[in-house]
């Protein structure tokens, strides 16, 4: 697998060559203990960062594993039911009820 930053952390350059003493054996301990610092931190955020994504895709797929399932039971068609050979009397039409005659209204403003 290529990652798109995949490259070596190259260590920070000094700009001016230093001769070698102790301080600057001191020195140059106390920068690399910084970078280990830096770089695991760094580290330990991105593990955090991996096993929250790991756990995002895992729900995902708990969630499409649901909807797949969801698709499948409505791509089933219905049964057919029995027809039964009774004659079917024609049912009257519900009332249609007229708003001006309602004694019931009821009122929804909305104010921006």
């Amino acid at each position: 697998m290529r990652y798109k930053y995949h490259r070596q952390i190259q260590p920070k350059l000094s700009a001016i060559p230093r001769h070698k003493s102790q301080a600057n054996l001191y020195r140059n301990s106390y920068l690399l203990a910084v970078e280990k610092k830096r770089l695991t931190e760094e580290l330990e955020v991105l593990q955090s960062r991996s096993h929250i994504i790991e756990q995002r895709l895992a729900l995902i797929e708990d969630q499409l594993g649901e909807l797949e399932k969801d698709v499948t039971q409505l791509s089933v068609p219905p049964s057919p039911k029995p027809q039964n050979n009774l004659p079917v009397n024609n049912p009257e039409p519900p009332p249609q009820s007229n708003p001006t005659n309602s004694s019931h209204i009821n009122t929804f403003m909305v104010d921006y």
